[in-house]
């Protein structure tokens, strides 16, 4: 259960670098 949790984060802030939102 932890590893699903930690991979899910770790894809959440590979996207957020990869896409950066300048829309603030």
């Amino acid at each position: 259960a932890e590893t699903v949790v930690l991979e899910q984060i770790y894809r959440a802030y590979t996207i957020k670098n990869r896409i950066p939102y300048h829309n603030i």
